[in-house]
């Protein structure tokens, strides 16, 4: 095996500032590691894009990138099937929204170098009394009716808008109408950073160009009506399990982790396995050391690595864990 893919991967956050909001952000990472600058409100885990890359943080690899690694050890790290020369296929941020983001769609075809393909998967770790999330359309939902009120409050009508407990997820792929509302604090899962089509701006005052809403909407599924909130686990049992969130999306597999004790794992060789800790202390470990996550952290376990384990450093830990198909 290569010495830097033979034991967890952790990586340097990046920070970017989202609407100079940060007091969930802030907040949620007071007992973490992450040492937040004043006015982030978005701290990307684990990112692969054109001209940024995740820095490795410790161990042999210690300050290569990401994308060096992907580059590199293509198969090793991501998994077999993976194709040389893309970039790592998932990234992973804390994102704190400050105000209501405008209605977008990612296109399942893009025809603009600005725009791209993705999907998106959130799980709610935060939000204030009057925080929305918005995925989907409504059974009732028609085209007609969406240009009637394309730029004003009366489009909810039209949406799936929902409330976000604690621990609630939701997935956003391409073709789905997709926002979130001021007051969230979520991790963010997706393929990549891509750009997406804005649909509405919820206004006249942030009115989106007629031309563009329409261009939006051909790349609306409005087939697509099915309730898009994944309900958080709330089973009183008090026992280390696996809960799948998404078990058949084709993009990456997103499962939650309950941990009281420890769980032993193993990558095949057919995917990378990536642990993201959402609440506790966890310590990671393999043939070759050990890792200890505090909240808001990452672990990348890259597809050579073989047997693990994880162990909780506190009463209770919850991690999402995220892979490929296989």
């Amino acid at each position: 095996m290569m010495e830097p893919l033979s034991y967890p991967l952790l990586f340097t956050p990046l920070f970017e500032a989202a609407d100079g909001q940060d007091h969930l952000l802030r907040a949620y990472l007071a007992d973490s590691d992450v040492d937040l600058p004043p006015g982030m409100g978005c701290c990307w885990a684990l990112l692969d894009a054109e001209g940024c890359s995740s820095q490795v943080a410790l161990g042999p690899a210690t300050g290569g990138s990401l994308s060096d690694l992907t580059r590199r050890w293509s198969g090793e790290l991501v998994g077999r099937r993976h194709r040389a020369g893309q970039a790592f296929p998932v990234c992973v941020r804390l994102l704190q929204t400050g105000r209501q983001e405008p209605l977008t769609v990612h296109p399942e075809r893009p025809t603009r170098p600005d725009v791209g393909s993705n999907t998106k998967f959130w799980f709610a770790l935060a939000a204030e009394p009057d925080a929305t999330i918005i995925s989907g359309i409504q059974p009732s939902a028609t085209r007609p009716g969406f240009l009637a009120h394309l730029n004003s409050p009366m489009l909810r009508q039209s949406l799936h808008v929902y409330r976000p407990e604690r621990y609630d997820a939701f997935l956003a792929p391409a073709g789905r109408v997709h926002a979130l509302g001021a007051g969230c604090l979520v991790i963010e899962i997706q393929e990549r950073p891509a750009g997406a089509l804005c649909v509405s701006g919820w206004g006249p005052e942030d009115a989106v160009p007629e031309s563009a809403a329409m261009a939006a909407l051909d790349q609306v599924q409005f087939s697509d009506r099915l309730v898009r909130r994944i309900p958080r686990d709330a089973s009183p049992v008090r026992q280390t399990r696996k809960v799948p969130l998404l078990p058949q999306c084709p993009s990456f597999r997103v499962d939650e982790v309950r941990l009281y004790d420890h769980l032993a794992g193993r990558t095949v060789g057919l995917s990378f396995h990536l642990y993201i800790v959402a609440e506790g202390r966890v310590r990671i470990s393999c043939r070759q050391g050990e890792q200890d996550l505090a909240p808001g952290r990452v672990a990348l376990l890259p597809a050579c690595l073989g047997d693990y384990r994880l162990e909780t450093l506190t009463p209770q830990a919850l991690l999402l864990k995220v892979n490929l198909p296989e």
